[in-house]
């Protein structure tokens, strides 16, 4: 008896893991989330320039998704879309009062969420959680007065294990590599020593 219990929770986690869908690589040319990635994929779309700035204008952020494999309410994509916006806004604050007013053009590319029912499966045979979320954007950073192109990068990133809340509620991993990517955005336009 105890055997056939166990032979129907591993049926139940693969037909789970089976329904659970594998974002490619790469999608029409743009960054996708990768199912193993673990770490910020970056791929630069034009060469980045030395930059400071004095304030950002963070346009609304549009939404070029496309998950087949989840269905995404027009409220989740509003939450997601100004979650990015507010995260953002909070990493971009200017650096020199005397460098340029950015403008700041983003899309949300992919999301991935997680099956919350998957992963307390999971957890309770084998003690972890086997499906991460994640997201991917693509940004450009222009000046407003020159508009000359300083960023156009396309960034995704996946939650690991040690995002350990995340696993068992349904969009946190994609907000916080959200967040992440955010983070991620400030560095690459601060990397350069500002001389060109």
């Amino acid at each position: 008896m105890k055997h056939h219990f166990h032979g129907i929770l591993l049926s139940m986690v693969c037909v789970l893991t089976g329904c659970s869908c594998v974002h490619p690589a790469a999608q029409n040319g743009k960054m996708a989330i990768n199912a193993n990635q673990q770490e910020t994929t970056l791929i630069y779309r034009q060469p980045v320039q030395p930059l400071r700035w004095s304030k950002v204008i963070i346009e609304p952020v549009s939404w070029q998704a496309t998950t087949p494999c989840h269905h995404i309410t027009a409220e989740r994509q509003t939450l997601l879309r100004f979650h990015l916006e507010n995260a953002l806004t909070r990493e971009l604050k200017g650096n020199d009062p005397h460098g340029p007013v950015l403008r700041i053009q983003t899309a949300i590319t992919d999301v991935k969420p997680v099956s919350t029912l998957l992963n307390a499966t999971t957890a309770a045979l084998i003690l972890v959680p086997v499906q991460s979320g994640g997201s991917a954007i693509r940004l450009t950073a222009t000046d407003t007065a020159t508009n000359r192109l300083y960023l156009d990068v396309s960034l995704a990133d996946n939650a690991g294990l040690y995002d350990l809340s995340g696993h068992f509620a349904e969009w946190a991993h994609s907000e916080t590599t959200i967040d992440r990517i955010a983070q991620r955005t400030r560095t690459l336009l601060e990397k350069n020593d500002g001389s060109h």
